[in-house]
């Protein structure tokens, strides 16, 4: 559990909560570390944006099931293999997600209670001296509905604050245009996590915002090997390890078999339905893996970051579903690692240059960040980064 300071000034979190997605549990722990030390006692506020009675477990229906596994089920989801890999893709999804609430328990401090979209919450301000929100994508339309926690609509003005605050599409849909400038106005103060969501800020509000990195990057590598764990399956050998949240393009597993044949890598698939062993992992195995790999391949935001963090030779890839590339631009970009994402003409040879050339100089740059994104986050919380 996070250590808490009783009789320091008191932060409420607001992020995305409930969710098994290794990155979000990360960014989570991390923010709550980096508020912690700058000497407030920190907790995050569950919630939901749903109505309290949508948020009731719903029965897992078979056209809902198809599409949470990628259509890979459509066919003949009643019968013979079919209908077995339904039942094994369910008992993995279950433990994913109770594995990823134990992590949750031993080292978030989280709310004895949880807003939802009906919540009232007017007591809520008086609760803490300050509401930060962020980071990930805590004001994405297609996630998030619209919902009011997010913009801590709830708080006095001079207590909201963005940090590293993710949007995930490169525009405000014109319906939201209104709603989203309201809201942003009336914020102290906001940072974001891309240079795409700093634009959209500006063009709503007229303000100019920093870019500040993903709280991930926050902590350094002894931070986070300290809370890594090994997979009780990880290879004996070196092994090439994929990280995918949608589905893998036939060029990348082309790529992926040609780069563990020439280097002698076994494969481990993270996030792969086919390939039950592994899925269920936990966001303090995903470190382990992450930082134990040869290689890795991985569509996931958080995936190429803790590869940079544990110096581990990544090739990045776009997903494949849906157009959230402005914040691994802006990573790729930020840190000098462009030649990490994936091209029609990447091959093994590019592949082994990567291996070749490292990211020593990726050092300096992330000290410089951390100091920018540590200076506006003291002076929003009313501190000076000495006392963190």
């Amino acid at each position: 559990m996070l250590d808490q300071q009783p009789n320091a000034g008191r932060v409420g979190l607001v992020t995305i909560t409930g969710d098994s997605n290794f990155g979000n549990r990360l960014q989570n722990y991390a923010m709550q570390r980096i508020i912690s030390k700058l000497g407030f006692s920190c907790s995050t506020i569950l919630n939901t944006p749903r109505a309290a009675a949508e948020a009731r477990p719903a029965p897992v229906r078979p056209r809902s099931l198809v599409r949470r596994l990628g259509g890979r089920l459509a066919r003949r989801v009643f019968r013979g293999r079919a209908e077995r890999e339904r039942v094994a893709a369910l008992r993995l999804r279950g433990e994913k997600d109770a594995r990823a609430r134990a992590f949750s328990r031993a080292h978030i401090h989280e709310t004895d209670f949880t807003i939802y979209r009906d919540t009232p919450t007017g007591d809520l301000d008086a609760m803490y001296d300050y509401f930060v929100v962020g980071s990930d994508q805590v004001w994405n339309p297609e996630f998030r509905k619209l919902a009011e926690i997010d913009f801590l609509t709830f708080a006095g003005k001079r207590k909201r604050i963005a940090f590293s605050a993710s949007i995930g599409i490169p525009e405000i849909p014109e319906e939201h245009r209104a709603f989203y400038s309201e809201r942003l106005r009336d914020f102290a103060h906001i940072s974001v996590r891309e240079n795409a969501a700093a634009a959209i800020v500006h063009d709503l509000t007229g303000r100019t915002v920093p870019v500040t990195i993903d709280p991930t990057l926050m902590l350094g590598e002894a931070d986070w090997a300290a809370l890594a764990t090994a997979h009780p399956a990880r290879p004996g050998t070196d092994y090439l390890l994929t990280y995918f949240l949608d589905p893998r393009s036939a060029a990348c597993d082309e790529l992926i078999r040609s780069c563990a044949d020439r280097l002698s890598l076994k494969v481990v698939h993270l996030n792969d339905f086919s390939v039950g062993t592994f899925y269920a992992a936990d966001p303090a195995e995903f470190l382990g893996l992450v930082r134990n790999a040869r290689l890795h391949f991985t569509d996931s935001f958080h995936g190429a970051i803790f590869s940079v963090i544990f110096g581990t030779p990544f090739v990045s890839f776009d997903r494949a579903w849906l157009n959230m590339g402005s914040r691994l631009d802006t990573l790729l970009a930020t840190l000098k690692l462009e030649h990490h994402k994936f091209g029609e003409r990447m091959g093994v040879n590019q592949v082994e240059r990567l291996l070749a050339r490292g990211m020593a100089h990726v050092g300096p740059i992330l000290e410089r960040k951390r100091a920018e994104a540590r200076a506006y986050l003291a002076s929003a919380l009313e501190r000076t980064p000495a006392e963190g």
